[in-house]
């Protein structure tokens, strides 16, 4: 058995269970011993009923660790393989798939029952988790399990930023007038956005949405190891490590503002095979 933290919807309330260690059933899976998973806005959205989720469910969906089991038709990893996951699933199959644009995916995302880790299906706010061989990526030997945990948030940012335009490292831009104005967040569904179109026509506004980070991991990966030594110092950032049996003093300081993101780490002191 393990240690979780399920949301139940019902009694909504998010608690520590004993839950099984997930093994491996699907020749195409990997079990990762999770090593870090951070406590991302939608996390809380799910506490507060906003955010859609499945009734019963382990969160966590920005986390990294090590391989601890893979199936047998996955060539790709191996046991001790230090990895982040995109907990993003989509079916392969669907016209949006087909297309290059699994982001939209209908066909699995419609039934609640492709891989969206955290959120229809147990994620990382565990000891352990399943996840699809897919959605598994190698990070580099000088990069830390608590920094590889922003690979996901980050490979949303670079979504967003490619949804405005292509900019390449070290363009140097000038900025004139309103531009174009991103919406970047998950908005409740019954929510409305008002503007005035007169001046949308004066500025000439373009408004765009971004949703998630299709295709977007291998470059977030990148990014934050090139970051890493300069500017991802967690004590400027405001990101503070709590063990995941502190998860209530995580979430209420993210809930005061006093922090800007939570690392939990489900083993316990010293156990993470590298921070």
């Amino acid at each position: 058995m393990m240690k979780a933290l399920q949301w139940d919807a019902k009694s909504e309330q998010l608690s520590m269970v004993e839950a099984p260690v997930p093994t491996v059933t699907n020749p195409f899976d990997v079990v990762v011993k999770v090593g870090f998973v951070g406590v991302c806005g939608s996390d809380l959205l799910v506490l507060r009923k906003i955010h859609p989720a499945a009734e019963k469910v382990i969160l966590g969906h920005e986390f990294a660790g090590t391989v601890h089991a893979v199936g047998t038709m996955v060539s790709s990893l191996k046991v001790g393989d230090r990895v982040c996951v995109n907990p993003n699933g989509n079916c392969n199959g669907c016209r949006f798939c087909i297309q290059g644009q699994p982001h939209f995916c209908i066909t699995g995302k419609s039934a609640k029952n492709i891989r969206d880790l955290g959120i229809f299906w147990d994620g990382a706010m565990a000891e352990f988790c399943m996840v699809p061989a897919d959605q598994v990526f190698r990070i580099p030997d000088d990069m830390s399990l608590q920094q590889a945990v922003l690979c996901e948030p980050y490979s949303c940012v670079i979504h967003g930023y490619e949804r405005l335009g292509p900019l390449l490292p070290e363009t140097r831009i000038l900025i004139l007038g309103a531009g174009k104005l991103l919406i970047f967040g998950c908005c409740p569904a019954d929510k409305q956005l008002s503007f005035n179109p007169h001046d949308a026509w004066m500025k000439e506004i373009t408004i765009l949405a971004s949703r998630i980070n299709p295709f977007c991991f291998p470059k977030a990966i990148a990014l934050v190891k090139n970051m890493a030594a300069d500017y991802l110092s967690f004590d400027q950032l405001g990101v503070k490590v709590f063990f995941m049996n502190d998860y209530q003093d995580a979430i209420q300081k993210l809930k005061n503002g006093e922090i800007t993101k939570a690392l939990l780490e489900p083993s316990g002191p010293g156990e993470s095979n590298n921070v």
